[in-house]
């Protein structure tokens, strides 16, 4: 990646030639190939891109721009500031610049946040009402009476809160 100038760039050993794969890049960060396709952390930018490597085209695979952390559709979740990709399959996983991974299923097409998500709350209060055949939740009992708290004050029943195996 050619940071300064916001572009790809593709060295020819043999030749010893540089030349321009793409551009239009805020920053690139990680880099990781898939047969003839680049992924992209554009890390100022808050997405990752794709890079056709026979086309040169370029295009958002995830993230709206805004940065943030808010999991969902590729399209509309929030990324903040990518830095580090790696792929596994139909799987990829981002690293930000707030310490979190996430986890992109291209074939689910979505985003997740399956590592250093600060509050569970959000996910628990996501899962809730679901029918799950087990719902555990680790940490200390301090924390989870308060996050039970939290829950009840924004309106979740206590009927759903005593479903969760707590702390574990």
């Amino acid at each position: 990646s050619d940071r300064s100038n916001d572009r790809l760039r593709r060295w020819t050993v043999a030749t010893e030639t540089v030349s321009t794969v793409a551009d239009g890049f805020d920053g690139n960060g990680g880099i990781v190939l898939d047969n003839e396709t680049l992924t992209v952390a554009d890390t100022f930018a808050n997405v990752l891109k794709t890079v056709d490597l026979g086309t040169g085209d370029v295009s958002i695979l995830a993230g709206t721009g805004a940065a943030g952390s808010t999991d969902g559709a590729l399209d509309t979740a929030t990324l903040n500031n990518p830095q580090g990709v790696a792929r596994a399959g139909q799987q990829l996983y981002a690293a930000g610049f707030d310490g979190l991974v996430r986890h992109i299923d291209l074939d689910a097409m979505t985003v997740d946040t399956p590592v250093g998500a600060l509050d569970d709350a959000p996910l628990l209060d996501g899962l809730l009402g679901k029918e799950l055949a087990y719902l555990g939740l680790m940490g200390s009992t301090s924390k989870v009476r308060k996050m039970f708290r939290d829950l009840e004050n924004r309106g979740v029943s206590a009927e759903h809160l005593e479903k969760v195996r707590a702390p574990l």
